[in-house]
């Protein structure tokens, strides 16, 4: 029986009253895959403006020897490329994306995992495995502060010849690449937005516009039109003071981030779950970022 997104909330808020939290793995679509087994330990922390470290041991062997899912879901098929340090424990870097998500009275967070760290040396099923990952803020980093969004088309080209090396001499790719003609803007300030507006709205737009020209530049029209990190448009209400934001294809969290301390401007990413409350502006029917930049107290 296909489980509904609002089954899977009461599910959820019975295990967070009876037990405080709760506690899954979701897939690259922030789908759900699984609960997490018994937990050591945990440090879930969430932070303005900053990303955060999200660090967590659970037990996946039982008394018994039987090995939890979770092994093979984020481990066991990478076993052989898995380095062993000085203790014997292996970690690996996770080739499907997976998230931890993490359900509190009223608060919903989640993490993109890194990599994850088990003791043995790959031939003993492992005990324990620590799962690593980071905030949704630092998603805001995958993206860059683009300095001329309107060149970018989103398609691309592909070219067989390596156009480096002596010009009369004709080098080919040993495999043909896809390339699309991007341009940056090379001035030393880069471009900088704001002009009289509001921290707030100006670090708002700034976000958007550059998550907007990154999913135009992927190409992929279903990403264009369905992306997976949406900026919230409602704004604090709030007073804003003047803030100059300098656009320079670096990444977008550490461009923007600056001028958001010095404004008082707070930069959030949650993820969303059908069944939260619905956010204003955006029709939001599957999982997705959630992206808000709040004033925090009015400038007089």
């Amino acid at each position: 029986m296909e489980v509904t997104w609002a089954d899977h909330k009461k599910h959820r808020n019975a295990v967070i009253r009876d037990e405080g939290q709760w506690v899954g793995l979701f897939d690259e679509n922030a789908e759900h895959i699984m609960v997490l087994p018994s937990l050591l330990s945990m440090d879930a922390p969430e932070t303005t403006n900053v990303p955060v470290s999200f660090r967590a041991t659970v037990v996946v062997r039982t008394p018994t020897g039987e090995i939890d899912p979770l092994v093979d879901e984020l481990f066991a098929d990478g076993v052989s490329a898995a380095q062993a340090d000085s203790e014997g424990r292996l970690r690996l870097a996770l080739k499907a994306t997976r998230f931890v998500v993490v359900a509190r009275p009223g608060i919903l967070r989640a993490y993109r995992i890194t990599h994850v760290v088990v003791s043995g040396d790959g031939n003993v099923p492992p005990g324990q495995m620590e799962i690593h990952g980071t905030d949704m803020l630092m998603e805001l980093n995958r993206h860059i502060a683009w300095t001329a969004p309107t060149t970018v088309s989103g398609k691309f080209t592909r070219f067989t010849r390596d156009w480096e090396g002596p010009e009369h001499v004709g080098v080919m790719f040993s495999r043909p690449r896809d390339l699309q003609d991007v341009k940056m803007i090379t001035t030393a300030d880069g471009v900088t937005l704001g002009d009289g507006k509001g921290a707030e709205e100006t670090i708002r737009y700034a976000i958007a516009r550059s998550l907007e020209t990154g999913w135009k530049a992927s190409g992929l029209p279903g990403v264009v039109a369905d992306p997976p990190i949406v900026v919230d448009p409602a704004g604090s209400g709030l007073r804003s003071p003047e803030v100059l934001v300098r656009m320079t294809d670096d990444k977008l969290l550490d461009t923007v981030a600056p001028a958001a301390a010095r404004a008082g401007v707070r930069i959030s990413a949650r993820l969303w779950l059908p069944g939260d409350p619905a956010v204003g502006g955006l029709k939001l029917s599957a999982p997705k970022i959630v992206v808000r930049v709040e004033q925090m107290q009015e400038v007089k």
